[in-house]
């Protein structure tokens, strides 16, 4: 079996981490991976399935083979807009649009009712092995913040200073990180508190689980949560059509293995309370577990072989 990559541009290629990740699922069960710009080597035979993360391809116009199963998405919006906002009119091609979480799909509903392919998550791997715990004794605690109001910020790291040293604690801002000292922090901390605002999946914070680091998390309720800058709400412009836009910062979570999650209007409340939990009680948590079973190259990749075959 092989499955193929479509990218039309290359300023439409994913992450270096995406495609890693949809290459290593393919190496997990046995598949082969190519990546290609041509829509001529689509009209080819010899593969099974089609994964076209930014560009909408009819598969009746461009005379794709009846036999491919094909997965868009998920990197064609913010909110669902194009040619994929339509009622699907052909049975003969199995599609799919990943919209990588529930959450994501539930808000989609929000803008459309009719899409061209059914909306499913499926979510990428994530590297346990690059992200692999190390054994050895553990003194931080890491701050990691992400499009988060700074108010709520100052609020947070605040409350922290009152059970954890300064020289304990390590603050990490989205965008102003190297990956060799998010993995290095992640080696010497305890648990991680997270201010993010709304996630589709959270490679970061998977990723961080999966290092068998828990998680404090002040999760987000919507996409209005997620600021710009301490007083700019980056989607403040649509509450005024009435839009709920639901949202978390943890769609892949078990309160058993992940760790603690409280709302933000519970910071004064909970927030110390689930501190001083985390601090006695961390080592209980078994967030890479979760990783293991829910996130890894075979279960990803699986989850998409069990829905076309």
């Amino acid at each position: 079996m092989k499955l193929v990559c479509y990218f039309k541009r290359p300023k439409e290629y994913p992450h270096r981490n995406t495609r890693e990740s949809i290459e290593n699922m393919c190496k997990s069960v046995g598949i082969e991976y190519e990546e290609t710009s041509s829509i001529e080597r689509l009209r080819e035979s010899n593969y099974s399935i089609l994964v076209s993360m930014a560009e909408f391809i009819d598969p009746e116009k461009e005379n794709l083979p009846r036999h491919i199963k094909i997965v868009f998405g998920p990197h064609f919006w913010v909110f669902p807009r194009g040619e994929m906002v339509h009622e699907k009119k052909s049975e003969n091609y199995h599609c799919a649009f990943n919209c990588l979480s529930t959450w994501v799909k539930d808000c989609y509903y929000e803008f459309s009712h009719s899409f061209y392919a059914p909306l499913v998550p499926f979510p990428f791997s994530i590297p346990v092995e690059k992200f692999r715990p190390r054994n050895e004794e553990k003194s931080k605690v890491i701050l990691y913040i992400k499009r988060r109001n700074y108010n709520i910020v100052n609020k947070v790291r605040n409350l922290m200073k009152l059970l954890i040293r300064n020289d304990e604690m390590i603050e990490i801002e989205y965008g102003h990180y190297r990956e060799e000292f998010f993995i290095e922090s992640l080696h010497r901390s305890k648990f991680m508190v997270v201010l993010d605002a709304h996630e589709s999946q959270g490679h970061a914070l998977e990723e961080a689980m999966s290092m068998n680091v828990p998680l404090l998390v002040v999760d987000c309720k919507s996409m209005y949560d997620e600021f710009t800058d301490l007083h700019t709400c980056t989607y403040d412009y649509l509450k005024k059509d009435g839009k709920k836009l639901i949202a978390t910062t943890v769609p892949y979570w078990s309160e058993k293995q992940c760790g603690l999650k409280l709302d933000e209007d519970e910071i004064d409340e909970k927030f110390v309370t689930c501190l001083f939990h985390m601090i006695e009680h961390y080592k209980e948590f078994e967030p890479r577990q979760f990783v293991l079973e829910n996130l890894s190259d075979r279960v990803c990749m699986q989850r998409i072989l069990d829905y076309f075959f």
